[in-house]
């Protein structure tokens, strides 16, 4: 367990040349060694002026954390998903090598071949299939995948080279799963055919009789259909197997292109919809004794002199914060006390989240009303209107000064960073008997000055420890944020190639299974152009069909994916943008029409006189 000790003034440590100056010193102590954070200072021996934190404070250590839990989050979760349709694609693929086979297997039982040695051919097949598939698999997944989102995130933190944890056991599972899913349909398909005697298998397969579909039964829409229509209405039920194979892949995949998509929306549009459109100061300012506007300091100065602005606050680390449901939350929450409350907005935008569009309550027409931030007031499951109980340290880790004080929930505002209750100076003061000292500030430069001269002057204050351009922090996000758009692009680029092998495969057995009726409307005298259309309208139909289930499925699996990446600090955004639902749209209709001009090639080289007579 790893803790920072951090001393107030400089401390000396002499060495043989020279004595060096420090402000702080990391220590790493063992487990069992009796030493936490609360302890630290006594049992260490530590003086006075000594502030103990443990590692989970270090910025870098605990965005590196945070980054691990949401690729944790999203590696349990996408790769399932995508599983599926590809054991989709599987059984869809072997059952139809079986069902090719039907005529050689037949004669091979007239042979006298066992049912045995016949079923063991096929799954030898199945076997060498999933072994070199999932062997592909496991080496691209192991090396350039990892290694890829690895230095993706290499360019944000300062990592060492990558090395390989025990994969054993998750190689195994992938490796017996890819193998049943090839193996399970082939020994299905096979024992539906293999039960038949030699002569029928060896005769040519009937076709499925028609049968009549519920549209038939609503004449109003049924007598108005073309004749074509109506031939399409009943093929595209006729084969039930293909009908709900080819929803279920267009909607899969599809569902996986929406998520891609609102999550880069909902995770890389998190620091400007944080930074610039709630939080919009310039500066943040921390003091080292506390100050206001009424003090003639070289900072308020500076702020009148460049026609700029200034927000004091005071921010308090909370002990504990708890509701009538909820008796504390693992949270890391602040509170937020300004010196002026009429010039709040000028720093920070509310946005009420009970009442959209509203204008948000004054909590200061309210007694001890305080507003709180989105996911806190999940967390605690509170409405407007419902109290906590705040219990705030004012002291220090040596000394620490418990408070506890009611107050009333006057409205929940949009945040997706960290958890804050603000609270007006005088209910603060009534609840806590204690007179807010403000030791942090945030500035708005004016018209006539830069930010960077605004954080220079203002650092020429004594009283000025630092002063963080907004900027900077908001670049920050960016990159830590930005470090996931790489494993969304490979999501994206994943889910699109499934979508084609998806569509290839389908379309592909749809016409090797009507060679026999494409070549009698050839022979007809149809057109190419006619025929394609007469198969590729049940393709666009279905693909239709599985657009709609997939936008339904892209929306619940963003929901899930994105409350499954959130950290306790962060709330990712949950605003459906149509434009990636049209985005999604458009390139699964895209793909389906592409795959089947590709086709045309296909059903062009059917010939009407080999496939009329292939049942002699």
């Amino acid at each position: 367990s790893n803790f920072v000790y951090i001393k107030s003034d400089a401390f000396k440590i002499p060495s043989s040349d020279n004595k060096t100056s420090f402000t702080s010193m990391f220590v790493t102590l063992e487990k069992n060694s009796g030493v936490n954070k609360d302890n630290a200072i006594e049992k260490l021996g530590l003086k006075n002026n000594w502030f103990v934190q443990d590692r989970s404070l270090i910025s870098g250590y605990d965005g590196f954390y945070s980054d691990c839990d949401r690729i944790e989050s999203i590696s349990l979760t996408v790769p399932f998903f995508f599983f599926l349709v590809a054991a989709l694609v599987c059984l869809t693929s072997m059952s139809r090598i079986v069902s090719e086979q039907r005529g050689l297997i037949g004669t091979l039982k007239s042979l006298g071949v066992g049912n045995g040695q016949i079923r063991m051919k096929f799954i030898g097949f199945a076997l060498f299939a999933s072994l070199i598939g999932a062997g592909l698999g496991i080496v691209i997944g192991l090396t350039w995948m990892t290694s890829f989102l690895f230095n993706a995130y290499g360019l944000l933190y300062n990592l060492s080279s990558l090395k390989y944890a025990d994969n054993t056991f998750t190689i195994l599972v992938s490796l017996v799963a890819a193998i049943l899913v090839c193996i399970i349909p082939t020994i299905f398909s096979f024992t539906k055919i293999v039960n038949e005697v030699p002569a029928q298998m060896l005769k040519q397969k009937a076709p499925k009789p028609g049968a009549r579909v519920l549209l038939e039964r609503i004449p109003l829409i049924w007598r108005h259909l073309k004749f074509s229509n109506k031939v399409t209405v009943r093929n595209l039920l006729l084969n039930k197997a293909r009908f709900f194979m080819t929803i279920v892949g267009v909607t899969g995949c599809l569902a996986l292109l929406i998520m891609g998509l609102n999550l880069r929306s909902g995770i890389l549009g998190l620091p400007d919809k944080q930074y610039k459109e709630i939080d919009h100061y310039d500066l943040s300012v921390t003091l080292k004794s506390a100050s206001d506007q009424e003090n003639k300091t070289k900072l308020n100065s500076l702020v009148k002199d460049t026609d700029s602005s200034i927000l004091y606050y005071e921010q308090n680390n909370v002990y504990k914060i708890s509701s009538d449901k909820v008796d504390g939350v693992d949270l890391e929450v602040k509170t937020f006390v300004p010196d002026d409350w009429s010039k709040l907005d000028k720093f920070i935008t509310f946005n009420g989240v009970s009442q959209k569009g509203s204008k948000v309550i004054d909590p200061t027409s309210e007694k001890n009303g305080v507003i709180l931030t989105e996911k806190l007031a999940k967390w605690l499951k509170v409405n407007p209107g419902d109290k906590i109980k705040l219990q705030v340290d004012f002291g220090t880790s040596s000394d620490p000064d418990i408070k506890t004080g009611d107050f009333l929930v006057s409205e929940i505002v949009e945040n997706y960073v960290g958890h804050s209750v603000f609270i007006p100076q005088e209910n603060f003061k009534n609840v806590f008997s204690v007179k807010a000292e403000f030791l942090n500030a945030y500035l708005n430069k004016g018209t006539n000055v830069s930010i960077d001269d605004l954080s220079s002057k203002s650092l020429e204050d004594s009283n000025v420890l630092a002063a963080i351009d907004s900027n900077i922090v908001s670049s920050t996000a960016v990159d830590s944020f930005g470090s996931l758009n790489s494993l969304i692009w490979v999501i994206l680029g994943i889910a699109v190639l499934l979508l084609i092998v998806v569509l290839y495969i389908l379309n592909s057995i749809n016409i090797s299974e009507r060679e026999r009726e494409l070549a009698t409307l050839k022979v007809l005298g149809f057109y190419e152009r006619e025929v394609a259309n007469y198969v590729y309208r049940e393709t666009r139909i279905l693909s239709l069909i599985g657009v709609l289930f997939g936008i339904i499925g892209g929306y619940g699996l963003t929901e899930y994916i994105l409350n499954a990446v959130e950290v306790n600090e962060v709330m990712f955004i949950h605003t459906i943008l149509p434009i990636n639902y049209l985005i999604g749209v458009v390139i699964t209709l895209v793909v389906a029409e592409l795959i089947s001009q590709c086709m045309r090639i296909t059903m062009h080289k059917v010939d009407p006189l080999i496939s009329l007579k292939s049942a002699e």
